[in-house]
């Protein structure tokens, strides 16, 4: 069974990407493909395509990943698929993103959402709109940015999709931090923070108690900034969150900021030791 043996490689390849064995990930992926190509299964093909492509951004090899994406890109065409062309198309623009070609990126993105709001699919358009505004974000168009999060948030709402939305108010915080605008931004990370304490998810909270405490620094109310970084410190030690020397190092801002000089050379040590033993 040819076809069993290519789905058989194709979930070996995840696993191993999962141990962080790139190598024989790479192996099992690439065949899956041959197996998928004698069996003419084409959307095998192209996941085992997309697969590969993933590996080699792993791996930096920037110009391999275009090479595999662009064969999905070309047999998702060939079949008419229009929401695996998007996904593929998606997938590009993430490479074009790590390799800081944004605004090529951005052109790539555009195409995935027109391919994703053709079929209604909301996921997708959700996903496109967060790339899109990220894109202009990292260009310093806070305008365009701040546009197209806001663009994406009720379609997260309206999916129900509570992890979406919880990353989008943090983006919106984001975009109003490099604004100076840091009422707007509190506004959003304590929506963020609510949305993660409804999820029960301990990294989230942590994390969104830390963008408070951070976004509280600037606005220069360190006793606030102290009770957000202590709590994110504290959530973070008890889940072996490993942000937690991000967490410290905001500690010892908030510290130094009081003019608590003892313990915010405390807090910078432990992030430094933390740091150490994480490589």
């Amino acid at each position: 069974d040819i076809r069993g043996k290519a789905r058989a490689c194709y979930g070996l390849s995840y696993v191993f990407s999962f141990k962080g064995n790139l190598t024989e990930s790479e192996n099992y992926a690439s065949r899956s493909l041959k197996y998928f190509e004698e069996a003419g299964d084409i959307r095998g093909r192209i996941n085992s395509y997309n697969v590969l492509s993933y590996l080699a951004k792993q791996q930096k090899d920037f110009n391999k990943a275009q090479i595999y994406i662009h064969k999905a890109t070309e047999t998702a065409g060939s079949i008419g698929d229009t929401l695996t062309l998007a996904d593929a198309k998606n997938s590009l623009g993430n490479i074009l993103k790590d390799m800081a070609l944004f605004k090529q990126a951005i052109d790539i993105y555009f195409e995935a959402l027109k391919l994703w709001e053709l079929k209604g699919d909301s996921n997708g358009i959700s996903i496109a709109y967060g790339s899109i505004g990220l894109m202009y974000f990292y260009q310093k168009e806070w305008d365009k940015a701040l546009e197209f999060n806001l663009k994406k948030l009720p379609v997260s709402r309206a999916a129900g999709d509570l992890w979406e939305t919880s990353k989008t108010y943090n983006s919106i915080a984001q975009i109003f931090n490099a604004q100076n605008n840091y009422d707007s931004a509190i506004f959003y990370l304590r929506k963020g923070l609510d949305l993660n304490k409804k999820m029960n998810y301990p990294t989230g909270i942590a994390s969104s108690y830390h963008n408070i405490a951070e976004t509280l620094l600037r606005h220069s109310l360190s006793d606030s900034a102290f009770f957000y970084a202590q709590n994110a410190v504290r959530i973070a030690r008890e889940t072996g969150d490993y942000a937690i020397v991000d967490y410290y190092i905001t500690l010892a801002n908030v510290m130094l900021t009081k003019k608590q000089y003892k313990e915010a050379l405390q807090n910078a040590l432990k992030a430094y030791d933390l740091a150490r033993k994480q490589k």
